[in-house]
């Protein structure tokens, strides 16, 4: 069908035809029964896009209350016991997907809705980490270079939300292996 262009969202000739493109986008279908009610949550992004995926639940569900940065979450599930600063082998790693250069602000959102992901859905109560891809400002160009004030501004940002989450302050990361599958985050304990 055409697409309205003051909503965005689909127009159909008639309710048949709407049904049937509903039940031909699974990824829709589930938002919709997730919005009834009808289940407790979908997974979906291995057969669809990331747009795919986004689309209904931004078009049907909407951001949670407060939520002014859509964002992803990985929950990264390891063995229990095998890693110090890990003990759990649970760790809820944002935004990975979504937001490609995000500002301060988008930061601190994503880190407190990271953090909110950790609690309800990981089950652990979070411990909040801000990487960047320049530590202590070993970056040599402007753009990288930036990239730790940046973290830093997200970090108070963070802080000032939401004080009473605890914020890890990293030392190092250290590469267990040269295809960089295998790290650990040496929090610095000063």
């Amino acid at each position: 069908g055409k697409i309205n262009k003051k909503t965005g969202l689909p127009e159909y000739a008639d309710v048949d035809a709407a049904k049937a493109s509903i039940l031909k986008d699974y990824t829709m279908y589930a938002a919709l029964m997730l919005k009834a009610g009808d289940v407790d949550g979908l997974v979906s992004g291995a057969c669809h896009s990331t747009a795919n995926t986004l689309r209904p639940g931004l078009q049907v569900i909407k951001t949670a209350p407060g939520i002014n940065t859509v964002s992803s979450s990985f929950v990264m599930v390891a063995p229990e016991g095998e890693n110090k600063y890990n003990p759990d082998g649970v760790a809820v790693f944002g935004d990975c997907a979504i937001n490609i250069e995000p500002d301060a602000q988008q930061i601190a959102d994503i880190a407190i809705s990271s953090a909110q992901t950790a609690k309800d859905i990981a089950g652990i109560e979070p411990r909040v980490a801000m990487l960047s891809f320049s530590t202590k400002g070993s970056g040599n160009d402007d753009k990288f270079f930036k990239s730790v004030p940046k973290m830093q501004e997200a970090t108070a940002l963070a802080k000032a939300l939401h004080p009473k989450m605890q914020y890890l302050k990293i030392k190092e990361v250290i590469v267990r292996s040269e295809d960089t599958k295998s790290f650990v985050l040496v929090p610095d304990t000063e």
